[in-house]
């Protein structure tokens, strides 16, 4: 039988009150309540002579709960200390009945030990020492320097344009009726309240010529043609141009439909983002030291032939199509 004792309930207030007082997390080593590392830790952790008193919340056969457990139980799991301490001694006695069934020989419950301690050991090798929070000032700022190009959002410009289309090596007299057209849809625009509007009614077929209509997103200068990207950079308000633009794709008449100014990412964006980069950079790096510690006392034998089956097997629904089909 499992015996248990506890403080009374001055005790629990007593203990209530520290807790309200206290400004420390979980002590180190310990994991609350609730998650996989505290329930492994609850079936494993060792019998030892205890008595109720001190620091000493309860004990079951002689296995205490201090304070400090209660107390990480509680913030972990956002429950009064009353309900934290019972939680824990409810996990201590379903620990032990489990360690008297022999549950801990069934390969499931190994498999969920296992999968428990490499968490709490990811937890604690990778995770905590490799924080946002923990990266440095001046690890960010040298950061911030290399990537500084990128926190700049360049001048953008919106715009819809007409082209009459002309083959590179277009002749002279290809080019000249192809300029006269496309100053002619120019004139159309330019009359219409809705020069943007106008121009998608004035796409297609045109005598010799397949006039194309195109309504462009925001776009950056080095994004554009050069001879388009000089003429709708030049404009210094929306509206038509003043003159058609010939590129090598053909004439184009261009309307300016906005103008978004360059701007700034603001410290408020940039820098968490570089402190999380920088966090899981750290993490992957101590997560590969830590893999390679391991195979170096570990020895690690490969089936070639299976190896080689598993890399070339296709993934998702087609992998699942291809194991039926056998």
């Amino acid at each position: 039988m499992v015996r248990a004792a506890r403080l009374g309930s001055i005790g629990i207030g007593v203990l209530a009150a520290l807790m309200t007082l206290g400004g420390c997390g979980a002590p180190e080593g310990r994991a609350g309540a609730g998650s996989d590392a505290g329930r492994a830790h609850a079936v494993a952790r060792p019998r030892e002579a205890a008595h109720v008193g001190g620091d000493v919340v309860a004990t079951l056969d002689g296995v205490p709960i201090t304070i400090a457990e209660v107390e990480a139980a509680a913030r972990e799991a956002g429950l009064e200390p009353a309900l934290a301490l019972r939680r824990l001694e409810e996990e201590q006695v379903l620990g032990a009945l489990a360690a008297r069934a022999s549950l801990g020989e069934d390969a499931e419950a190994r498999a969920a030990a296992r999968r428990a301690a490499v968490r709490a050991l990811l937890r604690e090798r990778i995770e905590a020492p490799n924080t946002p929070e923990g990266i440095s000032s001046a690890d960010v700022e040298a950061r911030r320097v290399e990537i500084q190009d990128r926190l700049q959002v360049p001048e953008t410009r919106r715009a819809t344009h007409l082209l009459v289309p002309l083959a590179p090596d277009a002749d002279p007299a290809q080019l000249d009726a192809a300029t006269r057209l496309a100053n002619e849809l120019r004139a159309a625009i330019v009359a219409s309240a809705d020069p943007s509007l106008r121009a998608d009614e004035l796409g297609g077929r045109r005598g010799a010529f397949d006039v194309r209509v195109e309504h462009l997103p925001p776009m950056s200068r080095p994004e554009l043609d050069a001879p388009f990207a000089d003429a709708l950079f030049a404009a210094t308000a929306p509206g038509v141009l003043p003159s058609v633009v010939r590129t090598r794709f053909g004439v184009h008449v261009v309307v300016l439909d906005e103008i978004v100014p360059a701007s700034t990412i603001p410290r408020s964006e940039w820098e968490p983002a570089i402190r999380r980069q920088l966090a899981n950079e750290r993490r992957l790096a101590a997560l590969d030291a830590l893999a390679s510690a391991l195979r170096a006392r570990t020895s690690v034998e490969i089936d070639e032939r299976a190896a080689s089956i598993a890399l070339s097997a296709p993934l998702g629904d087609e992998g699942a199509a291809a194991e039926r089909a056998r």
